[in-house]
C-alpha cells in the first residue's frame, strides 16, 4: 500500500488498479455473502458457501459512480487524503456525509477513481507518471469535480446504506453496524427462492442484502477464522411476515391461487355472517314474499343474477324453504367461484330484497 497522504505539493495517487490493490481487512456488518467466488481451497464442505472473504477490490466513493478495480482494470484510483479536515472537503465536494467516510469511522481505505478529475491539468507529473517513471502527485487543493451529482443528505446516506431486502424488516447497516449482512445470490434459480421467501415479487438483478436475523446462526451458518459460510440450499426462513397479496379476479373462470382462495373464502365467511344476520330479521316474514329469478340450484342456469328486485322481476318464482339459513350455505360453491365484484353485486341484492320486502310488509 502507497502512503496516500497529502504533501506539500499534493496528494500521492494509488497507479493503476491492475498494479496494485488493497487487501480489505473483513467487516462482518459491511461484506456481502457471495455464491459465485469462492476459492477452491474453501470448499472442502461440498454443502458449503462463501459469505465473505478478504477482497482486493478497489471502490470509488462518489455516489453513482460505480467504478472499480474489477470492471475497470486500467483505471486509476485516488487515495482520500488521510487528515480529517483535508478528507471533510473532498467528502463535501463529491456530496458524502463527513461522519460515515472520517478515518476513525472506518476500517479500509476510500478511494476516489480518476473521472472525477482532470489529470493532465490536476497533476504535478502527468508526464512522468504516464510513463511509469513516478508516482502520480496531485497539486495542493485540487478536489474531485467531475461526474459528480450531488444530493441532499437523506439521498446521500441512502446510497450509501445497505438495508435488508426482507419487506417487513428494517434493518440496515447503519442502523446494526456490528450485523452480519449476506449478499442474495446471483444465480437466478437461488435467488428467486430467496425472493419468493421473503415475499417479494420485484424480482431483478439488482445487488440486495439480507441481514443475519433471517436465518439460524447455529444452523445456516458456521465460521472459519474471519470467513463466514452459508449452506448452499439455505434461504431466509426466520422473522418474516409474509403478505397476502390479492390479485382481481376478472373472469368466472379465472384460476385461482393459494392467497386468492383464502382471501376468497374469507370474504365468503363475511358475506354469510351479513346474510344471516340480516334473514333473522326476516323471521316473521313468509319466506313466500321472497322472489328468485331463477332457481339457484340449477347449475345451467346462466343468470348471474341470483336475487332480484320482487317490484320489478319477470319470470320469477316463489321458493319455499325450510331455513334461509340453509339455503344460503347451499350457495357455498358458487359463491366461492365468485369474483369479488360478484360478491358485491349478491350483497346488493339481497340487501335490496330484504328492503323491498320490509317495505312491502
Amino acid at each position: 500500500m502507497i502512503d496516500c497522504s497529502i504533501k506539500e505539493e499534493g496528494s500521492n495517487v494509488l497507479p493503476n488498479a491492475q498494479k496494485q490493490a488493497v487487501e480489505l481487512p473483513v467487516s462482518g456488518s459491511m461484506q456481502g455473502a457471495s455464491y459465485d467466488n469462492a476459492p477452491a481451497d474453501m470448499s472442502s464442505a461440498s454443502n458449503l458457501t462463501k459469505v465473505c472473504n478478504r477482497v482486493n477490490i478497489i471502490r470509488c466513493i462518489v455516489p453513482a459512480c460505480g467504478s472499480n478495480s474489477i470492471t475497470c482494470p486500467n483505471m486509476t484510483f485516488i487515495h482520500l487524503p488521510i487528515e480529517n479536515n483535508l478528507r471533510k472537503t473532498w467528502l463535501k465536494a463529491i456530496g458524502v456525509s463527513n461522519q460515515l467516510y472520517l478515518p476513525k469511522e472506518i476500517n479500509r481505505p476510500q478511494y476516489c477513481c480518476q473521472r472525477h478529475f482532470d489529470l493532465t491539468h490536476d497533476s504535478l507529473n502527468y508526464d512522468k507518471w504516464f510513463s511509469g517513471e513516478e508516482e502520480l502527485k496531485l497539486y495542493k487543493g485540487v478536489l474531485p469535480r467531475f461526474n459528480i451529482k450531488l444530493k441532499n443528505e437523506q439521498e446521500i446516506l441512502a446510497s450509501q446504506d445497505w438495508p435488508c431486502f426482507v419487506p417487513s424488516c428494517s434493518s440496515s447497516v447503519h442502523k446494526c453496524p456490528g450485523k452480519l449482512f449476506i449478499k442474495v445470490p446471483a444465480i437466478n434459480e437461488m435467488r428467486a427462492r430467496w425472493f419468493e421467501a421473503v415475499g417479494r415479487t420485484d424480482f431483478d438483478s439488482g445487488n440486495y442484502y439480507c441481514c443475519v436475523d433471517h436465518f439460524d446462526m447455529n444452523v445456516d451458518i458456521c465460521r472459519k477464522d474471519k470467513t463466514f459460510l452459508i449452506k448452499c440450499d439455505t434461504i431466509p426462513h426466520r422473522n418474516i411476515n409474509l403478505k397476502t397479496v390479492v390479485k382481481e379476479i376478472d373472469n368466472y373462470n379465472t384460476t385461482t391461487n393459494n392467497e386468492i382462495k383464502i382471501k376468497m373464502e374469507s370474504d365468503y365467511m363475511d358475506l354469510m355472517d351479513e346474510q344471516i344476520m340480516s334473514l333473522k330479521e326476516l323471521k316473521d316474514i313468509s319466506t313466500s314474499e321472497v322472489v328468485w329469478v331463477s332457481n339457484p340450484t340449477d347449475s345451467n342456469s346462466e343468470d348471474t343474477n341470483l336475487l332480484i328486485d320482487p317490484l320489478n322481476g319477470k319470470d320469477t318464482f316463489n321458493r319455499d324453504v325450510k331455513s334461509k339459513e340453509m339455503y344460503l350455505l347451499s350457495l357455498l360453491p358458487d359463491l366461492k367461484e365468485m369474483s369479488e365484484s360478484q360478491i358485491e353485486t349478491f350483497k346488493t341484492k339481497i340487501y335490496e330484497t330484504i328492503r323491498i320486502v320490509k317495505a312491502r310488509k
